[in-house]
């Protein structure tokens, strides 16, 4: 980052690619902050294990086969950012209020979801081919 703190993306660039887009117009953006002071803004290693025991439980509950595609991940800055694209947002929205009420004793879990029928929210992931 321009701050000199490291910053780790993962994104599923073969789903950027996808000619589909519009069968998936639904956003989602979780973020979970957590304290990265000290660390250069990433997490420790207990939060860390905790950041993905949050995002392979909601994972295992929105499925690609059931239309909840997991774009990707981003941590920086005390914050994991988890991004979906889905058919739908009615069961991702019951998904994530389960997941706040669940962590919300370790973790603060955010979410937003809404319409990007062509995905503009993903571009900055595009690499060039």
């Amino acid at each position: 980052m321009e701050n000199g703190n490291p910053m780790l993306a993962i994104i599923n660039a073969d789903l950027l690619q996808r000619d589909r887009k519009a069968s998936h117009p639904w956003v989602v953006v979780v973020e979970i902050p957590y304290n990265g002071k000290g660390t250069n803004g990433m997490p420790n290693t207990n939060e860390y294990e905790l950041l993905n025991v949050i995002e392979d439980d909601i994972m295992s509950q929105l499925k690609d086969v059931d239309g909840y595609l997991n774009i990707g991940r981003q941590t920086a800055y005390s914050m994991r950012e988890i991004y979906l694209s889905c058919k739908d947002f009615r069961t991702p929205s019951k998904v994530l209020r389960t997941a706040q009420l669940k962590y919300n004793q370790k973790l603060k879990i955010d979410f937003s979801i809404y319409k990007d029928k062509y995905w503009k929210t993903f571009e900055r992931f595009s690499v060039s081919l």
